[in-house]
């Protein structure tokens, strides 16, 4: 099952800077980008590095340590050296607030 959380006010996710959330035991980056809110797993598929310090350009984030890029929106490599694609989560925003649709724990 999933579930719906509130990841925050949508005023504190600056434009282009991914930010981190943990939701239900998970790490969620969400990204406020020129086309809207999206929500993918916060470690970059290649080696497990952190995307919060990555450069968001667009929909496009590129890890920080090995400069591997996905496409936010679709969690799609559009850059090696990773080859799994990031998770995705839906988002939303309700009124204010910023909401992301997460597995509940043990899914």
């Amino acid at each position: 099952m999933e579930s719906w959380h509130e990841a925050g006010a949508a005023s504190d996710f600056e434009l282009e800077m991914p930010a981190e959330v943990r939701i239900g035991g998970h790490r969620i980056a969400v990204h406020h980008t020129p086309e809207g809110f999206f929500a993918t797993g916060a470690m970059c598929t290649h080696e497990d590095e952190s995307l919060i310090d990555g450069l968001l350009e667009g929909c496009e984030i590129e890890c920080p340590r090995h400069m591997a890029i996905f496409d936010v929106r679709s969690g799609e490599v559009l850059c090696a050296p990773a080859s799994v694609p990031l998770p995705t989560y839906p988002c939303e925003v309700r009124g204010s607030e910023v909401w992301v649709l997460v597995p509940d724990a043990g899914d």
